[in-house]
């Protein structure tokens, strides 16, 4: 019984000094040019007049613009004197409640042992899955989304996108700017990473979550 009992005391304590992880999937999409398109000058601007006058917006705007210089861009100071522009979007669900059925552990028998010697009958204990007890939690969905616009080539009919990114994860906070960081941090992980292709990225929570 003390055996057990340490083996699972173990298995806490590891679990316990385990990282929590924020796992993001990505997927991306760019064109050719975009092989060229690092060390050219770019800026960050807001999709609509609501983001314009958005704190929130030019705090995730920010973070964007120091892994673009990260990258080898150059930030513009204006529009018209940018090669790019980079739009953002941003968001998070209502929650989804998940329900978890996890086992009760307890007492479950015991067994009768007979010594001769002593004359005296010992019981001793047997434990094991006394039930299952129903929990639930509730998951969010966080979504981030760039898109980056050729400005040289672009007109007011005709947008041309060299590359699209979109983030999405799903974890227990309901809070999209705790984890925005997270969700940026793990789109430039591996930029532009290879086109037309979906893949998952888990960061240290430490790390990048405010």
């Amino acid at each position: 019984m003390k055996k057990a009992l340490f083996i699972l005391a173990a298995i806490a304590t590891l679990t316990g000094c385990a990282p929590q992880m924020v796992a993001s999937n990505i997927s991306v999409f760019h064109s050719p040019e975009f092989a060229n398109a690092a060390q050219r000058s770019i800026i960050v601007v807001p999709v609509d007049d609501a983001q314009k006058s958005s704190l929130e917006f030019k705090t995730y705007a920010h973070e964007v613009e120091t892994q673009l210089l990260a990258a080898g861009f150059t930030l513009a100071p204006n529009l018209k004197q940018a090669d790019y522009a980079a739009n953002i979007n941003y968001g998070i669900n209502n929650g989804k409640e998940i329900l978890d059925s996890m086992p009760v552990y307890g007492q479950t028998g015991s067994t009768t042992s007979y010594s001769p010697y002593t004359n005296s009958v010992t019981s001793i204990p047997s434990y094991g899955i006394t039930g299952y007890q129903t929990t639930s939690h509730t998951e969010y969905t966080r979504m981030f989304k760039l898109d980056i616009i050729d400005t040289r080539k672009s007109t007011p009919g005709n947008v041309v996108k060299i590359f699209e990114g979109h983030v999405q994860s799903v974890g227990g906070s309901a809070s999209f700017s705790t984890v925005s960081r997270c969700l940026i941090q793990a789109l430039f992980q591996n930029f532009p990473g290879e086109n037309g292709k979906t893949y998952s990225i888990s960061i240290p929570s430490q790390q990048c979550m405010q």
